[in-house]
């Protein structure tokens, strides 16, 4: 038979776990890294890609330069503008991570892909992107290029 001093201890004990279950979640909460969103992680991927596209647009110029191809003046000419707008689009991206709080603090080229790491509203992130993703990435900015009209 169960005694009143028995159901009052076990009263006190699912009471006392259910307060340090309360505890556990309150320190949970204060230690769980605040969720980026998807736009942030966007904004950032877009600005590496960006830094990539620089730089193989930079050494499509070169090779054309070099080449003897008849319209050479002209497609480098084109090829310089498509690289002032993504210039362009870069340092537009760079004003909106003051905004929000981001940094990028390390972009590196692995063999696998594109690996940036980067700080959120005070929190450190990363992310890695393989090279076709890249590639494809690049193309579609391009082709936006390309068919905005100014």
């Amino acid at each position: 038979m169960t005694t009143l001093a028995d159901l009052i201890g076990g009263m006190a004990m699912e009471a006392k776990a259910s307060i340090n279950k309360t505890a556990v979640n309150r320190e949970r909460k204060v230690w769980t890294r605040p969720v980026q969103s998807m736009v942030e992680l966007q904004l950032v991927q877009r600005y590496m890609v960006l830094g990539i596209l620089i730089s193989a647009l930079e050494h499509d110029i070169g090779i054309m330069s070099a080449s003897d191809a008849k319209f050479r003046r002209s497609y480098i000419s084109f090829l310089r503008g498509v690289q002032d707008r993504v210039l362009l689009d870069k340092a537009g991206l760079g004003l909106k991570f003051r905004a929000r709080g981001i940094s990028v603090h390390e972009e590196k080229r692995e063999q696998a892909g594109l690996k940036g790491v980067y700080m959120c509203r005070g929190y450190q992130h990363q992310f890695t992107m393989l090279w076709g993703a890249v590639r494809q990435e690049c193309e579609v900015i391009i082709k936006d290029f390309c068919q905005r009209k100014s």
